[in-house]
């Protein structure tokens, strides 16, 4: 992954010893770290590479900092309602099921709802 990040601008490409190994310095090791911890919360490499750069900025970038990571709140607010509506129907079908109907997978309705989710921007 670390060779990704310097393929695709994030990372810069470190020295290396006589013996081709890379050697990263403290200040790259921070930067992994900030990049991990960016990852974790699911920001893209492309906003990652964004917060970089305005982590360089210092104080001009924190209103910009501050929108990716409100859009980034927005985004994770919206998987959250997602997956509780998929929670409530996946209880439904138990409920349903444990009923000893035979047909539990006829519970079209539900899963016609959550198709029209991910089609309204569910997915990420």
């Amino acid at each position: 992954m670390i060779r990704h990040y310097e393929h695709v601008g994030i990372l810069p490409a470190p020295s290396r010893t006589a013996s081709g190994y890379r050697r990263y310095t403290p200040a790259d090791i921070e930067r992994l770290r900030f990049i991990s911890w960016a990852r974790a919360l699911d920001f893209n490499l492309r906003e990652i590479a964004e917060l970089l750069r305005l982590r360089v900025q210092g104080e001009g970038g924190s209103e910009q900092v501050r929108h990716l990571v409100e859009s980034r709140l927005r985004a994770i607010a919206g998987q959250v309602s997602r997956l509780e509506a998929a929670k409530a129907s996946l209880h439904r079908f138990c409920d349903y099921d444990a009923s000893g109907d035979t047909e539990p997978l006829s519970m079209g309705g539900d899963s016609g709802a959550m198709h029209n989710q991910r089609e309204s921007g569910g997915s990420r």
